[in-house]
This record gives C-alpha cells, structure tokens and sequence, in this order.
C-alpha cells in the first residue's frame, strides 16, 4: 500500500514547481559521444581507420568517435573501436 510521495513529495505541485525540481535534482546517464564523429565525409572528424583528419599520428578510440548515441551502454562499442584501432594500427591502415 502507498502511504505518501517520497519524491518530489507534496511541496512540488505546480508547474514551476516540477521544472524547479527537476533542474534541482536531474541527471543522465548518458555518455558524451560525437565530439570527433567518425564518416565517410572530409568534414568528418575520424576516418574509418579512425584517424583524424588533418593532423598526423593521430587516432580516436573513444566514444566521441561515434556519430550518434548507442542505445546501451558505451562499453561494448568503445571496447571494439579500441580493437578496430589496435587492428588498423598494427595492420598499418
């Protein structure tokens, strides 16, 4: 049986209220993705091989790599864009 709101509890009941709440209280658990977005296009940050573009040596294998948020979480996918990395660097690409 429920007795009483435990969150936001009674003293939030207007709109303003809910908004002030939220801002208060908010978070995510969403991870940062898309800073060097990895394409096909020379306006993209990371080639396939996930090389920068336009500065030598360098490569991303992170999740600012991806060009949109995963679904779940980001261990998987930067897990395998640190093997796609490893590969392309050992293979020389």
């Amino acid at each position: 049986r429920i007795v009483a709101e435990d969150f936001p509890g009674a003293e939030v009941s207007t709109g303003d209220d809910v908004v002030a709440y939220a801002l208060r209280t908010g978070g995510t658990i969403c991870h940062a993705v898309g800073a060097a977005a990895m394409g096909p296009d020379e306006t993209d940050v990371v080639d396939a091989n996930l090389r920068v573009r336009g500065v030598g040596g360098l490569r991303v294998a992170d999740a600012s790599i991806f060009p949109v948020q995963p679904a779940g979480n980001t261990a998987a996918p930067v897990t395998v864009a640190g093997w796609i990395a490893a590969d392309a660097i050992m293979s020389g690409g």
